[in-house]
Order: C-alpha cells, then structure tokens, then sequence
C-alpha cells in the first residue's frame, strides 16, 4: 500500500504532494502547481495507478471540507476500477475561519491610533465587504433618466425625476419585501435627522432639495429582486 499526502489550498492555489513521505518525480502527471484541483482530481486514481503500479493507496488530505468531498467522491468512483483508496482528513481553515481573523484584525485596528481608519464610511466599507448584500450603482449624467429607470425598476413612482438636476443626493434602495418603503436620512457628518416609516414621492421630492441632506437609505420591495 502507498501512502500518499496531498495539501491543497484553494485560496492561493498550490498543492504539495508526498508518497511514501517522497516528492514527486519531476516527470510525475501530478505536478500541478497552479491547477485547481477540481481541474485534475479526476484522474488522481490512474496517475496514482500508472505511476506506482500497486492498486492500494491510504491518502491523507489536507484541505477543506468541500475539496475533500470532491477527493472522496474521486476514490468511491476508482473502486469499480479495482482500485481501493482508503481517506483520512486533516482540516484546513475554512472560509469562515478566515472571515472571523480578519474581523479580530479589524477590530484591532479600531482600537489603534490610527483615527483615520475609524472614520463611519471605512466601518461601514468594511461591514458591507462582509455582508452578502450587493450593490448596484446607477451612474449618468444629469437628466439621462437614471430617476426614470430606478422608478420603473420599483414599479413605482419614488425617485423626482424632471428635465433639470433633482436628485443629486444619494439614495441607497434596498430590497426587504415590506408593503412599503422607509428611510433614513444622513447629514455630511452621517448624523441620522430625519425617520420616515413610510416614503413617498413627496418627501423624496422635499429631501432632494434639501442641502442639507447628504444620503438618504430607503428600504422596501424591489418586485424583480428575490433574494
């Protein structure tokens, strides 16, 4: 029986393999440095075969789970080729695992010195970076019909939209389902002064022309928008 070790990680895209505690013949099918391994885990049993002419291999993995799972699947299939393949799996650091060290990295951050990486816009760059929202931004020049567009999107009549500059405050529309939309509404400074628990046509039309408003964040149902 060979033993063979296999480290791979999917975020940098390196694999090291050992068998029998040895490197790879330079001439070995399974030097795939910068191959994924969904791109060459197929055919690992009959390199496996070809190369060290037994049909008896223990493999220990080192990876996540997914990748794992796709090795597994891989040694179940060889077994109708006679080929048996015994697995042991040694975790690596998952996604969350990574997600959870740079949140502690962050949180060291807001406790340092640096009062520039404290500022409400980088905190909130960086909840958005972990969230699973995404953002689709609207960009034209002035009377190119982005008001126009959005509202039809809503199936409503939310966004002023007129033959001159009416909206040049930035709205943020997020999809929540609700019957209706509300908002919240941001000075310069990110300082919260007005609530509305139910928006209207009117009061977007009196925020946009308010200097003082610097970003209004409406929230309610997008009707295409289902996740």
């Amino acid at each position: 029986m060979k033993r063979v070790f296999i480290k791979y990680n999917p975020y940098q895209v390196t694999t090291e393999i050992t068998i029998d505690d040895k490197p790879l013949k330079k001439n070995s099918r399974l030097n795939v440095p910068d191959q994924r391994l969904q791109e060459w885990v197929d055919n690992l049993p009959d390199i496996l075969f070809e190369e060290c002419s037994t049909k008896d291999f223990e493999i220990t993995f080192h990876g996540t789970v997914l990748d794992f799972e796709d090795v597994a699947a891989v040694a179940e299939e060889a077994k109708a080729k006679g080929i048996n393949i015994t697995l042991k799996h040694i975790p690596a650091k998952e996604v969350k695992d990574k997600e959870q060290a740079i949140a502690d990295i962050f949180a060291e951050i807001q406790n340092g010195p640096f009062e520039e990486l404290k500022q409400p816009d980088v905190i909130r760059a960086f909840e958005m970076a972990k969230s699973s929202d995404f953002e689709v931004n609207v960009v034209a020049t002035m009377s190119a019909g982005k008001s126009t567009l959005i509202n039809s999107l809503l199936g409503q009549r939310l966004m002023p939209a007129k033959q001159e500059a009416c909206t040049a405050t930035i709205t943020e529309i997020k999809d929540n389902d609700s019957d209706h939309f509300a908002a919240k509404v941001y000075d310069k400074s990110g300082k919260l002064i007005e609530t509305h628990p139910e928006l209207t046509y009117e009061i977007m039309d009196r925020l946009n022309a308010n200097p003082a408003v610097s970003k209004i964040r409406a929230e309610g149902n997008i009707p295409f928008v289902t996740s």
